[in-house]
């Protein structure tokens, strides 16, 4: 399978044996967690592309150097390529109902006075995810809180997390 695309303005021809693919993918998955399907392909062929160009290495070169320890940094700039760095506050609003008006308060009724409730945005991204965790713990438990709640929020995207960590965030456009 040849795929065509445009990148830096000149036309480059990738090719990736579907054993290739299964090896990225392995690699990426034992590596993140993130199993990439077939329809990724593509995605992965524009990935690939970038990072041979940036790195100078061929395919065969660049698929040896990133399954070695002396690679983890390559791998790394790969699967920030490919990851879903979309995110918006309150994203699943089924979950987020469910959180507010169920969850938390039941977790609030059974743990034991002053044990904090701890909640986890795996995947996380620029964090409106956790900050929209935390709206809902206040809207559902109260101000003050009545215990501690504590939200913790992790990405593959070091990027993402900086962004995260500043908090800063622009209205709707």
């Amino acid at each position: 399978m040849v795929f065509s695309f445009d990148n830096t303005s000149h036309l480059t021809r990738l090719l990736l044996s579907p054993e290739q693919f299964e090896l990225v993918r392995t690699i990426l998955a034992n590596y993140s967690g993130v199993y990439l399907d077939i329809a990724s392909q593509r995605a992965l062929l524009v990935a690939l592309d970038q990072r041979l160009a940036v790195t100078g290495l061929a395919l065969e070169g660049y698929l040896n150097h990133i399954q070695k320890p002396i690679g983890r940094a390559e791998l790394q700039h790969l699967a920030e390529l490919l990851l879903n760095h979309e995110t918006i506050f309150f994203r699943n609003l089924a979950h987020m109902h469910a959180l507010r008006t169920h969850i938390l308060a039941h977790l609030h009724e059974r743990k034991p006075v002053g044990q904090p409730i701890r909640i986890w945005s795996a995947g996380c991204s620029t964090g409106e995810e956790p900050y929209s965790l935390a709206i809902l713990a206040l809207e559902s438990l109260g101000y003050p809180l009545p215990r501690p709640v504590e939200i913790y929020g992790t990405d593959l995207s070091t990027a993402a997390l900086a962004r995260a960590r500043q908090g800063i965030y622009k209205g709707a456009r």
